[in-house]
């Protein structure tokens, strides 16, 4: 059994359901014998998108005349990602953007089974769309409505939201005041909530990452620190690609692991 939780969100495209293994395996390289007090589990939630988007594609390209046919496929294959998450449309009974939360929620409820204590700390590391994904997760969450989920599900026990290229600013609704969500929670188990927060790091050239602190109207008590990093080595540190390389940056792994070993080092239950 495990002392602590990590769940890991990928961001929007065609991801593969190891997506994180490289990841997960340099951050244990990093922790040492600390690894073995952390359950991790990656949150690949791209499958519930992508085979609607290949077959969207097949039938754009059949007897059409099109050029750039890669860079079109991409953009299927990507960007099409956030206006079916928001969409509203139907699949199996249910919106899709309520069908990826429940993916999220399966994730946590296995991370849950690994833990010495349903009171567990736990950290989020999310990129790109997952950072939206997991917010919105949260905010539904915090609404008061029937809900079956366990605390631990519902991310009651959270220590450390760790956002990277996070691109929630292209989704806030039209309206004021923006809020964001709660972190802590007003029920985190009290050795959590005096330091629960929010990390959000962001290379100065992604131009799908954004700094946070200053976005919100009214915070709702959350700790957000914006941590600005050129991700990746030179030069694409410099360029927007810079969104896809944060998992493989020095200094990115470094806060990463850093944040770990202090939740690691709160009080037991």
């Amino acid at each position: 059994m495990k002392r602590a939780g990590i769940l890991i969100i990928h961001g929007m495209g065609n991801q593969e359901p190891n997506f994180a293994r490289d990841f997960i395996k340099e951050l244990r390289k990093r922790l040492g014998a600390e690894a073995d007090e952390l359950a991790i589990e990656p949150c690949w939630w791209a499958d519930i998108l992508q085979q609607s988007q290949e077959d969207i594609w097949r039938r754009l390209k059949a007897n059409n005349e099109m050029s750039w046919n890669e860079i079109r496929h991409f953009m299927i294959s990507n960007f099409s990602d956030p206006p079916q998450y928001l969409s509203g449309y139907f699949r199996t009974g249910q919106p899709i953007y309520r069908e990826i939360h429940e993916r999220v929620r399966e994730k946590l409820a296995v991370l849950e089974e690994h833990l010495d204590d349903p009171s567990a700390p736990l950290m989020i590391l999310a990129h790109s769309l997952g950072c939206t994904i997991i917010s919105n997760y949260m905010w539904d969450a915090q609404r008061p409505a029937p809900d079956a989920r366990t605390p631990f599900q519902r991310t009651e026990t959270l220590w450390s939201l760790f956002t990277y290229g996070c691109n929630i600013p292209l989704f806030v609704p039209p309206t004021r005041p923006i809020e964001c969500i709660s972190i802590p929670w007003a029920s985190a188990p009290a050795r959590i909530k005096p330091t629960a927060h929010w990390t959000n790091v962001f290379a100065p050239s992604d131009v799908l990452g954004f700094p946070l602190a200053t976005l919100f109207d009214d915070l709702h008590g959350t700790r957000i620190t914006d941590t600005a990093m050129n991700a990746g080595p030179w030069p694409i540190s410099r360029t927007p690609f810079a969104h896809t390389e944060y998992e493989n940056d020095e200094a990115f792994l470094s806060q990463a692991t850093l944040e770990i070993r202090q939740m690691l080092q709160l009080p037991p239950a």
